[in-house]
Parts: structure tokens; sequence; C-alpha cells
């Protein structure tokens, strides 16, 4: 009777109303909390940043457990945040992804597809690897835009894997599309990650009185972002670049449609920008150089590799905490063709946090995260 009460009133959604997006970094926890509204957009209630010890994460593995348990403890504490539900991203780093395609073809029968080239065909870099996939597009029993990532990498899956079961990943060309009619063909992506790293993530969340509802890989956390905030970009092909100290996720999006990611290690100074000597400045520019080129080539990837010669790349979109973002933008501005801009917040979204127009690009992969609400 009180069960059907919660139902019938809605008490139980605002019960449960708000949830989190968490990222951990080598030198920070992230943390994005939002409430979802009676229409539209849900709101935006708090963004921390809260930084970690040093040494307690190194390269996005664990170091100190006890430590990352008690900065999130803190945090939660401080900061007096109520919700438990995590959607939690895992260091990209450390995680295999793969764009590729397979007939368009019911959810169930393309797992046993992919199970199957698996079982006969691959190798993976991991031991004992997680896995699980993400169709993207096709007619067949085609999900709607809110649900189409409902089948991300989730503690329930990750775990559940029997001794000697294989992952579902497969590299990039391992079936020959060509063969298949293209509008019979459908985009998939599939992640694998270590096991032992992952287990790791889940203790460590458990331990500060998390609930995990999913796992999330960072290219898929900023699609969301991107497809369901930034309408407009629907009608573009969009690269955009979450910078961080260590590493680069960059990602393409074509009409509304994630086409491709890749994760770049590049070392960033530590030094806040306005206290850049010339040596130091010089330094920056040099990594800039960099930055700009791997744009380049996974632009010119997309293009002629892939075949996308008509997929004219619009805008590029800079986000993540990196201290010399603005620098950044301007030193990409002037190596590219493409206008390079800083994610800004985009004034649709109802907050409750003050600084949003300036911290945002630091948010933005939390935030997307976060969006994804009560799905598991």
């Amino acid at each position: 009777m009180i069960q059907q009460l919660f139902e019938k009133t809605g008490l139980r959604q605002r019960l449960q109303r708000s949830y989190l997006g968490i990222e951990i970094t080598d030198y920070c926890i992230k943390l994005v909390e939002i409430e979802p509204q009676q229409a539209g957009l849900p709101a935006i209630k708090r963004c921390i940043l809260e930084p970690l010890a040093n040494d307690a994460v190194t390269n996005g593995i664990i170091a100190d457990s006890a430590s990352v348990v008690r900065s999130l403890k803190q945090l939660l504490s401080d900061h007096k945040v109520k919700s438990r539900n995590v959607h939690f991203a895992l260091p990209t780093h450390l995680v295999l992804i793969r764009f590729l395609k397979f007939p368009d073809i019911s959810q169930q029968d393309l797992r046993k597809m992919i199970q199957f080239e698996i079982e006969h065909n691959l190798q993976l870099p991991f031991e004992h690897p997680c896995h699980d996939f993400v169709k993207l597009n096709g007619k067949y029993q085609q999900a709607k835009p809110s649900d189409m990532l409902r089948k991300e990498i989730s503690v329930k899956d990750l775990f559940s894997r029997k001794k000697g079961q294989r992952p579902m990943v497969l590299p990039s060309g391992s079936l020959d599309s060509s063969e298949s009619d293209e509008q019979n063909m459908c985009d998939v992506l599939l992640a694998a990650a270590p096991s032992e790293r992952v287990q790791e993530y889940a203790e460590v969340l458990e331990a500060a009185g998390l609930q995990l509802l999913s796992f999330e890989v960072k290219p898929l956390a900023l699609y969301r972002l991107m497809t369901q905030v930034y309408l407009a970009n629907k009608d573009q092909t969009i690269l955009v670049a979450d910078i961080g100290r260590n590493n680069v996720d960059l990602l393409i999006i074509h009409q509304g449609e994630l086409k491709i990611s890749r994760n770049i290690s590049l070392r960033f100074l530590t030094t806040a920008s306005k206290g850049l000597f010339s040596k130091e400045r010089e330094m920056l520019n040099e990594i800039c150089l960099e930055l700009a080129d791997e744009i380049d080539r996974l632009i010119k990837f997309y293009m002629y590799t892939l075949d996308h010669r008509d997929h004219e790349m619009s805008n590029v979109y800079l986000c993540g905490d990196i201290d010399q973002l603005e620098e950044i933008k301007d030193y990409l501005n002037e190596q590219m063709q493409q206008e390079v801009f800083l994610l800004p917040n985009p004034a649709i979204i109802e907050t409750m946090y003050p600084d949003l127009d300036s911290d945002f690009p630091a948010f933005a992969a939390p935030l997307g995260m976060a969006i994804r609400g009560k799905e598991a």
C-alpha cells in the first residue's frame, strides 16, 4: 500500500531526485550534482573540485585507496552532498575503445555476433578484461536519444562474467563492411578495461558510501552533453577536446552521432597561467603545437581515411581542468583552420552554482555523466 502511494504521488521520485557525476584524476576529484526537473533539462545543484593527496592516484591507477576514500568522504561531508547515486568515469587511457560497423540487427543478436567474433578472432591486451558495447545508431529497434547509452559498462555486467568468458571489443576493420549494404549497417562502440582496475574503483566508491549506478567512458559522457544540451550541434560536424594535465580526450560528433574518439598522452604545465615565465611559455607553446598536430591528424584520418570528405569540420570546443585552457584556445586559433572555442555555459541549464560561467569547462565531463540520471 505504501509502495503504491509512493508510485502514485511521485514521492519516491522526489526522494531520489539528485544524481552525481564523478571523475577522479591523478590530482583531483570532480563532482557534479544535478536535480531532474518536471520538464526540460535538469538543474545543476553543485560543482566541486577537490584536490587529491600527492601520489594517491598515478596514471589512473589507485596507489592509496584509503587516501582516496578519505578525500571522497570529506568532500561529501564538507559540501553536505546528500545524494549517493553515482555515474563514474573510468580513466580513458585505461580503457580500450573501438568504433566499428556491424549489421543493423537487434541488440540480442548483435551481442551474439560480437561474442562470436571475440571468441574466434581476437586477442585483447588485458589478461582479465571487463567489456561491453553501445549501439550508437541504426534503424532496427533504434533507441530514443535519451536511451541510446543505457548499455554502457555497468557493475552488474562487469562482475558477472563467467570464468574464461572472453571480452567484447573488436579492433577497427575486423569486419569487412564493404560486403554489406551501408544502409543495413550500424555503428557500434566497444570498450574493455582491466577488471582489477575497475574493481579498485568500485571498491573505493563503495567504501565512501556511494551507490554506483554505472561506469562511464568519458567520450560517451561528453557526447551525451553535446547532443542533449547543445542541440544546435546536431546539424554540424564538431570536435571536442577534454584537456587534463596528463591526457587529452578527442572526439568527433557528426550530426548528433559520435563517430570516433582518441585519447592521447600530453603533459601540461601545472603553473597557473598568470604566472607563466618566458621558458614556461615556450614549453606550453611546444605542447600546444603537439596538440594541434594531434587534432589535425585525427580530423584528416576521419575525413580521408574513413572517407568522410563531405563532413566539413565546423568548430573545435575545448573543456577540461587544465589551468591554461584560455591560452591553449588562443594558440590553437592561430594554428588551425577551424574556429576554437571554450565550451560555454549553456544558459538553458538552471544552476545553483554561482561560478558556472567561468568553471563550466572543468565540469563538462562529470555533468555529462550526471545527466544520465536514473539510468543504470
